[in-house]
C-alpha cells in the first residue's frame, strides 16, 4: 500500500485539489483536524486549539482513519495532513508534543506508513478565514514554514505543487488580499479551483495509475466517468487528466 501525504499552508486549495483527485478515482483520506475544531465548537467549545487535549484529539482521529483505510480497495492512498502536520501544529501552537503524539510518530516511521515524498502546496497569496481557520496570510505563512521544517526534520522530501497561474480576470488589491473578480470576467471560476485543476498534473505525474472506480468505493455514490468531462469542469481539468494519463503511462 501506498500511502502519500498531501499538505500545505492553510487555504492554499489543498481540499479542492483532494476533490479533484477523489473525483478521478485516487481513495482520499480526510483531515483530521477541521473535523475535531467543527465537533468541539458544535459542543460549544469555540477555540478548541486553545488546549492541549486537542493535539491528542486530533492524533487519535488520524491513527484510526489511518487504520480503517487498510479496508478501502486500491493500492495508493492520499491522505490530507498526517501526524507530521499535528506535530507542526503542536510547535506552531506551543503545546507540548505528547506522549500519544510522540508514539504516533514514532509508529509511522518504524511501520514506513507513509510515502517519504510529501505533495506539499504551497500559499496562494492569500488566505481566506472560515470558523477553523483563523488565521491571517502573515500567519498562514510561518505556519507553512514550520510544516516544511517538520517534515524535513524528520526524513520526509517535501515536493512542493507550485502557485499556478490563473486565468485572467482576477487581480489582487493589495499586498496578502483576496483577490477580486473584475468585471469583463464574471464567468470565471475562483482562483482556488481553477488551481487545483491546473496543478493537477503536477501531483499526478508522481501517482501511479492506482486509481479506484468511484462506483467501487465502499460507502460513497458513483461517479460517472461522463461526469468528469462534463463541460462545466472546464478545458483545465479535461487537459489535466490527459497529462495525467501520459504521465502515469510512462512508467
Amino acid at each position: 500500500m501506498k500511502r502519500y501525504i498531501l499538505t500545505g499552508a492553510p487555504g492554499a486549495g489543498k481540499t479542492a485539489i483532494l476533490r479533484w483527485l477523489e473525483c478521478d478515482g485516487f481513495t482520499v483520506v480526510e483531515e483530521a483536524a477541521t473535523d475535531v475544531i467543527a465537533l468541539r465548537q458544535a459542543q460549544g467549545e469555540p477555540e478548541p486549539w486553545t488546549k492541549p487535549s486537542f493535539v491528542d484529539a486530533i492524533t487519535a482521529l488520524q491513527r484510526r482513519r489511518q487504520e480503517q483505510a487498510a479496508a478501502l480497495p486500491g493500492e495508493l492512498q492520499l491522505y490530507d495532513r498526517s501526524p507530521v502536520c499535528t506535530y507542526a501544529l503542536a510547535v506552531y501552537l506551543g503545546h507540548p508534543v505528547t506522549p500519544a503524539l510522540s508514539g504516533e510518530l514514532e509508529r509511522i516511521r518504524a511501520r514506513q506508513i507513509y510515502d517519504k515524498r510529501v505533495l506539499f502546496v504551497e500559499n496562494l497569496g492569500f488566505v481566506t478565514p472560515t470558523d477553523a481557520r483563523l488565521i491571517t496570510f502573515e500567519e498562514s505563512l510561518r505556519f507553512e514554514q514550520v510544516h516544511r521544517e517538520a517534515y524535513t526534520s524528520l526524513g520526509y522530501e517535501c515536493v512542493s505543487i507550485p502557485l499556478a497561474c490563473c486565468r485572467t480576470g482576477w487581480r489582487r488589491s493589495g499586498s496578502g488580499s483576496k483577490p477580486q473578480r473584475e468585471g469583463h470576467c464574471a464567468g470565471v471560476d475562483p482562483p482556488d479551483r481553477q488551481r487545483s485543476m491546473a496543478t493537477m498534473p503536477t501531483i499526478m505525474a508522481r501517482l501511479p495509475d492506482s486509481r479506484v472506480r468511484a462506483d467501487h468505493r465502499p460507502g460513497r455514490p458513483g461517479v460517472p466517468a461522463e461526469r468528469l468531462d462534463h463541460p462545466k469542469s472546464g478545458p483545465s481539468c479535461t487537459v489535466a487528466r490527459a497529462s495525467a494519463q501520459q504521465a502515469m503511462s510512462s512508467r
